[in-house]
């Protein structure tokens, strides 16, 4: 098994406003099919500006694809 990992940075916004800070969580979940469960990678909630940094690893035997690396956003309100 190796150790695979993904970094992003960004900015969530609703319209021209940044989401609500510590109301919306971004998280980044590596995809996997067949037997092998989906990985959470890392997740955090947005800071006053709607930014986030993310940085994660897994270890994998197959390499891990950054075109099936998932955001997913929790709106807390």
């Amino acid at each position: 098994m190796r150790k695979q990992g993904v970094a992003v940075k960004g900015k969530f916004l609703c319209g021209l406003h940044p989401a609500l800070a510590n109301s919306t969580k971004v998280r980044i979940v590596d995809i996997d099919t067949g037997p092998d469960p989906d990985d959470t990678l890392d997740e955090k909630f947005v800071d006053a500006s709607g930014g986030y940094s993310l940085n994660g690893y897994t270890r994998e035997l197959t390499n891990i694809d950054p075109g099936k690396i998932l955001f997913l956003l929790n709106l807390l309100i």
